[in-house]
């Protein structure tokens, strides 16, 4: 599954209600973001660009390919070799 796919099934869920918070529960991240009014609330979502998230991930995370790695560079090689063995 792909992250933007998990991204718009976990915000169209509804969440359990939890009094032990001040965020809003017992709805879905969407309606809770685009009815800030429903919570007493106002809108305090700050749209960033495109190009600054470009730039931020271009100089901060130059390598993003390693922070998805899941296994060992070491264990990702004997995976390698042993399934080219039993192909």
């Amino acid at each position: 599954m792909s992250v933007d796919r998990w991204v718009s099934i976990y915000n169209a869920s509804r969440k359990r209600k939890d009094k032990r918070t001040e965020l809003p529960t017992s709805c879905s991240p969407n309606f809770s973001y685009s009815t800030p009014a429903h919570f007493n609330s106002t809108n305090h979502i700050v749209n960033v660009p495109k190009v600054d998230i470009q730039l931020f991930l271009e100089n901060d995370y130059s390598d993003r390919n390693v922070m998805f790695t899941h296994t060992p560079d070491w264990f990702h090689q004997l995976a390698t070799s042993v399934m080219t063995h039993f192909n």
